[in-house]
């Protein structure tokens, strides 16, 4: 059972994959022992292995072509392609079997299957692309998030490589070294490295990594912004031919913008239910375990905004529910970019990611613990302080120590109004002992 602690960030979650990962890894241990006992009390002269994420079989068998010894047998590592999970474990015991009757036949050949000249045939990028799906899915679970990955590696090879040309470590580095964005040159690096690992090839191509990367700038709105791009769906209804859309895109807006969700995190499985729920007595927003970083229920990092922006609307919230149910990967990637190109044709002036940024810097400016603020946007500590505070403006920051100064004024005040309570106080203790003294005489 997975105990990793995940604080709803991606560094969390990912620790949780890791750890199920290692998990499965230590089944697919487990059943290899059994097997191999299996196998033992068979009297089969072959045994399976896992080496990394691939499984192999051992065996005692004649020279291989090429090979020289005193001997006339020799001990060897047969890979057959078959991936370390628990189907493969099925699969490399069906081989094992065979290879032990060959063996116990004396009629075993090392013919192609065993010399593994398929795995070392040359594959081109047109065989990668083919098969990229299938084989990213032998190690990987199917979900909304490995879906994403496939299909942007997917565009990466589609888009950079030429399909006819042979995959080679050489030629992946020329294309790499081509590139001219930093930005996609990182991502095409990750993409290599999953192919190289995926299809046997030998290949590293981490030196190649931009050093000094900088994200493009962002254009982060300020409250007021926001507010008046709110205002500008309204304003746009009236020459809208979107058949009424645009109040989605409009509350897709607002819930970004009150909760600083991916925009994804709106469009998968939304808990619309829960969100108009008289328990829900804070107005949070659940984020559905099929995201990013799987489940988690966000505090609204501006509560008045909740009315001001209609987020109660069930009518509008029912919209949401109803173009939403049981959306594919692809159905929810479409909507997602029918919702950003509504917003260019009405100029709001930035992006949706951009409302997210703006969150994560209100939360800085108004003082909220920096942890508070991450598990809220569903991201680590790490990403929160080096990723989304880069953003901050000038005018923000000037807002920053506007507000710490005032917060030093304010301590200043209070000191100044104790010492002047002190000095009060000690002047009504003489006079009262002065009239003590009077009483006396």
């Amino acid at each position: 059972m997975t105990d990793v602690n995940y604080d709803g960030s991606f560094v969390g979650r990912s620790k949780v994959v890791e750890k199920r990962s290692e998990e499965l890894l230590q089944r697919v241990d487990e059943q290899i022992a059994d097997i191999n006992s299996q196998l033992k009390a068979e009297k089969t002269k072959v045994s399976v292995a896992r080496k990394g994420t691939s499984l192999i079989l051992k065996a005692t068998l004649p020279l291989k072509p090429g090979d020289k010894g005193v001997r006339s047998k020799k001990q060897y590592q047969i890979s057959l392609g078959i991936p370390a999970n628990l189907n493969g474990c099925q699969t490399a015991k069906e081989e094992a079997r065979i290879l032990g009757t060959l063996i116990a036949r004396h009629s075993f050949k090392w013919d192609d299957k065993y010399l593994g000249q398929k795995s070392q045939q040359k594959i081109t990028f047109q065989y990668v692309y083919d098969n990229f799906e299938n084989k990213y899915y032998e190690f990987n679970p199917k979900t909304f998030k490995s879906q994403s990955t496939v299909y942007k590696h997917l565009q990466q090879i589609r888009l950079y490589f030429d399909l006819k040309k042979t995959v080679s470590a050489n030629y992946i580095e020329t294309v790499i070294k081509a590139i001219t964005s930093d930005a996609v040159k990182r991502e095409v690096i990750g993409t290599s490295g999953v192919i190289c690992k995926l299809f046997n090839i030998e290949g590293n191509f981490s030196h190649l990594r931009p050093r000094n990367y900088k994200p493009k700038q962002r254009n982060i709105p300020t409250d007021k912004d926001i507010v008046l791009g709110w205002e500008k769906f309204t304003d746009y209804a009236e020459d809208d031919n979107t058949r009424g859309m645009w109040k989605l895109y409009r509350l897709i807006y607002s819930i970004i913008a009150v909760y600083g969700l991916r925009p994804k995190e709106v469009l998968v499985k939304p808990d619309v239910d829960w969100f108009l729920s008289t328990e829900n007595i804070d107005n949070t927003w659940r984020v559905n375990e099929l995201c990013k970083t799987g489940a988690r229920e966000v505090i609204p990092f501006v509560p008045q905004w909740v009315e001001q922006f209609k987020l109660k609307d069930e009518e509008d919230l029912m919209l949401l529910k109803e173009r939403t149910r049981d959306l594919t990967f692809l159905q929810i990637k479409a909507l997602n970019s029918m919702n950003t190109r509504h917003w260019l044709k009405m100029d709001i002036g930035f992006a949706p990611y951009d409302l997210r940024h703006a969150c994560a810097i209100r939360a800085h400016l108004n003082g909220i613990p920096v942890k508070l603020a991450a598990q809220n946007l569903g991201h680590g500590v790490s990403m929160h302080t080096q990723t989304y505070q880069q953003w901050l403006s000038l005018e923000q920051r000037k807002t920053g120590f506007d507000a710490a100064f005032d917060k030093m004024t304010e301590v200043d005040m209070l000191r100044k109004e104790n010492a002047e309570l002190k000095l009060e106080i000690e002047q009504l203790r003489v006079e009262l002992q002065r009239m003590k003294l009077m009483n006396k005489f």
